[in-house]
């Protein structure tokens, strides 16, 4: 069926609009005026201040006590919520930091219209504080606070407050009243992710700098003379003739801004001064830019200034008029993202790129408007900033106000266009690529809501979600509502709500208001959930002039659909309907020249365009044509693309191995996803490889978040002899071997998504086929026999990945038709002193419940393995099958996990075994071990007379890849049976490669736990 939106009735906005003015006419705010006095110490890195503040109390009730923010405190020690953060994301800076790196704020003395004030640290944050009041505050009234302060400035390589290099970073550095409003007192610990909510005011401060400093900040500078220098040096190409000469040890600066909620300022001996002063289109208002930057930086931001003008005029153009007279862009050094906005004022990291810088100051002078004059409460609803922001920096390019061309190859990877090309995103605008990116979280079953608080989300989640999907969001409501009508909602709220604190339903209520639409899907619906909607054509037939479309909506979501009809991928005729959830017939008008439909979500994003084409006439209307493409790119809808790249691989028999490896996935998550890698081998001379498929389930809401049924099949080389096959003639054979191994992985779902903890239950089939060779004692030669083995295991795997004290259990069982056996590992290390060092454990036990196999295969090893002992192929050996040489040295840490190669401790009954290991203090580099284990039958033999067993050593540590272990000392028994061996020094020295198979499956799982 046909369905057009149309307005609602007059008497129905006219009702809406008396609603809205008499919410508005409800609507307070607090009211904040600060004067601050502050002087910076550059030797000890300290500001010494005092403040004056004027708080307005707009509410509707009397206040007994306000609520502040020591946000500096957040450097002081490792309680605060800022360490704890960072200790989510893997950062120990900030915990292990010493006493000169921390900071924090101190000397407050409150006094309230001139009399002491008492105040009080939070107890689970002490970077809040609550000032109690000596009086009431009532409704309407005034009251001036006073506090000296002194903050002791931290390391820059925390976050946003810091020093380097007599470079400093002054944000969230005075005591700020936390917001109260309708909903309440909105007193937060500061964090680098989740940002801030402040009150509207005026700001006077007066900074006092050693005169060799050159200062940015938030507002407009009053001071002549230091006006008047930085205009002599702005733009000069050499700065250090323009030094200004000052007798005096220090001047003071004074900046004023009102209608802002910050104030941030920075300071350095090093800038550079950018300088261009813009008329503002459409009005009769000059605006003057700034930048600053060190001469490092000089050829990258000799535009930067046009950059930040262009945003402001972009941003005026397309949302509202800029309000002040001053914006300013500092290059800083920066721990937290690539650039943070304040009030007229951002600073930048490094870029690298003149495009990236762009791209970033656009962004951040965008805050400006999101977060700067529209002051939502970023900490719970970050996407009102971040998203809504990124929407509008993507189409500072998307709308060729600058560009004559909208696609990513021209501005953000023209500086290495081949990647472009590689990937294909020169076909794609910035929003395609922000709604590609998305949906690799998207499909993964590991998305979060957009409207919820900013520190809930997943670091990826925070980008992928908050940003990227969010601007495509809005992207998708634009071409719904129609840009004109689109344009019209955001003047609108910017006009009304602008030096105002508005909510998600603030938004709502004005864009439904100015364009007609109810508008419930996308703000409750849409941004309230982790789904996607899924559109499907299920089919098409033709009756007469109409032809009908069937489409099943996969998704709870109800949002508007478009039908569109291309001619060679030339549109021809769109059309749109209501949303529906389940199945649904559209009927449509099939225009001649068509030869194919497309249905598309308008207000969302569709996590799967795949299904959503058909073509109108042949025999496979669903079929898409099949695209090729190196390694991996954001695909093209209408198309089955098979990626591909190079393979290389090396072992000991097969030698090198070169290759390609096909696959039909990259970064999105698909239901069926492969990997087929064939290769050639040099060294055997023949055709080896390996298949990868697996089958992904997600689940949107139980607890368990994805069964994924896997299947993986390897044929490689793994051992090579001289051999008589024929009496007398002896040659050079191969044993290979063939591992089919199909499995079932039940992942189960986190009870906090930034939890580090992981659970996973794994069922597997081992089948692994191998070509070996029998000697022949009639006869005198060998003879080439196939054997089968079947093995099965269950799992079950509990780790908590954190950053400090990580640990892991893991439960398994194996059996087979001629034995089982049962087996517990827990590992666990430990961080100890202020470099730091590093203490770990393990804990291995294993039994056998039966063992009837006629080889020993299968049999507990205090020992770490070699490639012989590995019978099921689990790990990566070089030489699987060497007895000697550097390739038989190998070793992977099962069972016992001794690290020194023996015979002794090998049982098909029991097995126990404790492993230690420490790095040293500053060290890494090098560390210790040592082994503990005892058997079934140990010392009740003449060749075994001890009851526990030992080893201990030193190990050397290159990452991630390899380790290499030393022995030094060892239980008699051992010793014994190595001298028996001539075993040597040399031959006692094992090493661990830690090689994985590069699965991108396992690269985007890890991106989301």
């Amino acid at each position: 069926m046909f369905y057009s939106f149309k307005k609602t009735s007059f008497l129905f906005l006219a009702l809406l609009f008396s609603t809205s003015i008499i919410a508005q006419d409800d609507y307070w705010q607090q009211h904040v005026d600060y004067t601050i006095n502050v002087k910076l110490n550059d030797v000890d890195n300290v500001i010494n201040a005092d403040m004056t503040l004027v708080y307005t109390n707009n509410s509707k009730v009397e206040l007994n006590e306000l609520y502040f923010h020591l946000w500096p405190n957040a450097y002081r020690d490792r309680s605060s919520a800022l360490t704890q953060q960072l200790l989510e994301e893997g950062n120990t800076s900030l915990y292990f930091a010493t006493e000169v790196e921390r900071g924090y704020i101190d000397g407050i003395s409150f006094k309230v219209g001139g009399a002491n004030a008492s105040h009080e640290l939070d107890n689970k944050h002490i970077d809040i504080a609550k000032l109690i009041l000596p009086e009431p505050l009532p409704p309407g009234e005034k009251v001036t606070i006073t506090t000296p302060f002194m903050v002791k400035i931290p390391s820059s390589k925390f976050s946003r407050l810091g020093q380097k290099n007599e470079s400093f970073q002054l944000t969230q550095w005075y005591p700020k009243p936390a917001v109260y409003d309708k909903k309440g007192w909105h007193a937060y610990p500061y964090l680098n992710q989740g940002e801030f909510f402040s009150e509207f005011g005026k700001f006077t401060v007066n900074i006092t700098v050693p005169s060799k400093y050159i200062v940015a900040a938030t507002g407009v500078l009053q001071n002549t003379d230091e006006l008047e220098w930085l205009n002599l040096i702005a733009n000069k190409s050499e700065k250090s003739t323009f030094i200004k000469k000052d007798n005096s040890e220090f001047k003071t600066l004074t900046y004023i801004q009102d209608n802002v909620h910050d104030f941030a300022w920075f300071a350095s001996k090093d800038f550079n001064v950018g300088k261009e002063v813009f008329a503002l289109p459409g009005t009769d208002r000059e605006i003057t830019a700034w930048t600053f930057f060190p001469d490092t930086e000089r050829d990258l931001w000799k535009e930067a200034t046009t950059y930040a003008k262009d945003g402001v005029i972009h941003y005026s153009r397309y949302v509202g008029e800029y309000p002040y007279d001053v914006v300013t862009a500092v290059h800083a050094p920066l721990s937290a993202g690539a650039g943070m906005e304040y009030p007229t004022i951002t600073v930048i990291g490094n870029s690298g790129a003149a495009n990236v810088l762009e791209t970033v100051i656009v962004h951040e002078v965008g805050h400006n408007w999101f977060y700067g004059i529209l002051g939502s409460n970023e900490r719970e609803h970050a996407w009102m900033d971040e998203g809504v922001n990124t929407y509008y920096e993507a189409t500072y390019y998307i709308k060729r106000d600058k560009y004559p061309n909208d696609n990513l190859n021209e501005n953000l990877m023209s500086t290495v266009p081949i990647v472009s090309k590689l990937f294909d995103t020169d076909r794609l605008n910035y929003m395609e690529l922000y709604k590609y990116l998305y949906t690799i979280v998207g499909s993964s079953g590991y998305s979060q809501q957009a409207n919820m608080r900013g520190d809930n989300f997943g670091s990826a989640n925070y980008g992928l979600v908050v940003y990227m999907k969010v601007g495509a969001l809005l992207y998708e409501l634009k071409n719904y509502l129609g840009e004109e009508a689109f344009n019209n909602c955001m003047k609108e709220y910017y006009s009304e709500y602008k030096f105002k604190h508005p909510y998600p339903e603030d938004m709502q209520k004005v864009f439904e208001r100015t364009s007609g639409e109810d508008l419930d899907w996308f703000f409750k619906d849409v941004l309230n959930t982790k789904e996607d909607v899924d559109y499907k054509i299920k089919g098409i037939k033709k009756y007469d002039d109409r032809t009908i479309v069937k489409v099943k909506n996969n998704s709870n979501l109800s949002v508007p659909v478009s039908i569109t009809q291309y001619h060679q991928d030339k549109i021809v005729n769109e059309e749109y309907a209501k949303g529906f959830v389940g199945d649904s017939i559209l009927v449509i008008k099939l225009i001649d020249s068509a030869d194919r439909i497309m249905i598309a979500n308008k207000g969302a994003i569709d996590i799967n365009e795949k299904d959503n084409h058909i073509r109108t006439k042949g025999i496979f209307k669903k079929w898409n044509k099949i695209n090729f493409k190196f390694i991996g790119y954001p695909e093209r809808s209408d198309r089955s693309t098979i990626f591909y790249t190079p393979a290389i691989d090396y072992n000991y028999y097969d030698k090198m191995s070169l290759g390609a490896s096909f696959y039909n996935s990259f970064l999105q998550t698909k239901k069926f996803e492969y990997v087929i890698t064939p290769m050639y081998g040099f060294g055997s001379n023949e055709l080896i490889g390996r298949v990868y498929t697996n089958y992904n389930f997600i689940f949107k809401s139980s607890k368990i978040q994805s069964v994924v049924l896997d299947a993986e099949l390897d044929y490689f080389n793994y051992s090579k002899n001289k051999l008589e096959l024929e009496a007398g003639n002896p040659t050079t054979e191969y044993q290979k071997y063939l591992r089919v191994n199909p499995s079932v992985e039940v992942n189960f779902r986190k009870k906090k998504f930034r939890s580090s903890i992981n659970e996973s239950l794994v069922l597997e089939n081992k089948s692994i086929h191998k070509n070996k060779f029998n000697y022949d004692v009639i006869n005198g030669i060998y003879k080439e026999v196939d054997v089968w083995n079947h093995l099965y295991n269950l799992s079950y795997n509990y780790s908590n990945k954190r950053v400090l004290d990580p640990y892991e259990i893991l439960f398994s069982s194996e059996f087979s038709e001629e034995h089982s056996k049962l087996s517990a590992t827990f590992s666990q290390s430990f961080t100890y002193g202020k470099s730091p060092g590093e203490f770990g454990f393990r804990i291995f036990t294993g039994a056998f419940i039966f063992d009837d196999s006629e080889l020993n295969d299968y049999r507990f090893r205090l020992s770490g393995w070699q490639g012989k002992n590995d019978y099921a192929f689990d790990n990566a050996f070089f030489g699987r099958t060497e007895t000697d040489g550097l390739w038989s040295q190998q070793t992977v840490l099962n069972d016992g996990a001794f690290k020194i190669p023996t015979i002794i401790g090998q049982t098909r009954d029991w097995l126990a075994a404790i492993n230690l290991n420490a790095s040293f203090p500053g060290l890494k580099l090098i560390g210790a071990f040592a082994d503990f284990g005892t058997f079934e039958n140990a010392g009740n033999t003449l060749a075994n007379e001890e009851k526990i067993l030992y080893d201990a050593g030193l190990y050397l540590d290159l990452g991630n890849f390899l380790k290499v272990y030393f022995p030094l000392a060892k239980s008699d028994d051992i010793k014994k049976s190595l001298d028996t061996n001539n075993v040597n020094f040399g031959e006692q020295i094992r090493f661990e490669l830690k090689i994985s198979r590069l699965r991108i499956q396992e690269l985007r799982k890890s991106l989301f736990k």
